[in-house]
């Protein structure tokens, strides 16, 4: 788990944290987290089918604090194209490859990786983050950890009002493409102004929210 090796997470939570996973994929790292923050409640959103019925057996037992959406991150509200990824890749040919479905354009992906390829999109529901925000009652989001391959442009557009109430942003980028119309890591802390960037990695960001209500 990445997230692990990079922050110590527990020291960004508050006493009963909230904690939002946009991109959940197969619930490895959300069940990590439920059990090592037991006052944790997670929402999780995954929209690829093949993921969500593994998340389910994974995170079983876990339902009272953990609610799961099917439904893309995006900056509309309904139905949108969704790619799913497939392939084996050379160092791991036993395990499919279903990590990197997306709702941008998967071109320069397969570029960059030939193994990787994509299925004909099927539609998917997509929900913007404010969207989903009028129906919780979440006064404050203590981490948000957003892994939407590629799609980092459109979670932020769709949750202006979220991202105000929002302590700690761990988000992925690439500075590389890697799917078409991906914005860069400098364009992402263009659109925050009002979050600062505590550190960098390879492939990730953790921003602070200086605008922090409590």
């Amino acid at each position: 788990m990445k997230l692990y090796k990079q922050i110590e997470l527990g020291t960004l939570l508050s006493e009963n944290p909230v904690i939002l996973e946009c991109g959940s994929n197969n619930g490895k790292d959300t069940l990590r987290m439920l059990k090592d923050y037991p006052k944790a409640r997670l929402y999780c959103f995954e929209p690829d089918p093949r993921n969500v019925t593994i998340f389910k057996k994974t995170v079983a037992g876990f339902e009272d604090r953990c609610t799961l959406h099917e439904t893309a991150i995006a900056n509309t509200d309904g139905f949108i194209a969704f790619r799913q990824s497939y392939g084996r890749r050379p160092n791991r040919p036993k395990r499919e490859f279903i990590f990197a479905s997306t709702i941008k354009d998967p071109e320069p992906q397969m570029k960059l990786h030939p193994w990787l390829k994509y299925k004909k999109p099927i539609q998917v529901k997509a929900t913007k983050l404010d969207t989903w925000l009028k129906t919780v009652d979440i006064p404050t989001i203590d981490f948000m950890w957003v892994d939407v391959e590629g799609a980092e442009e459109e979670a932020i557009l769709g949750g202006t009002d979220l991202l105000k109430k929002l302590h700690y942003l761990y988000i992925e980028y690439n500075d590389f493409g890697s799917y078409g119309g991906r914005i860069t890591s400098n364009d992402i802390l263009g659109m925050l102004p009002n979050y600062k960037l505590v550190k960098k990695w390879e492939y990730d960001m953790l921003l602070h929210n200086e605008q922090w209500p409590c």
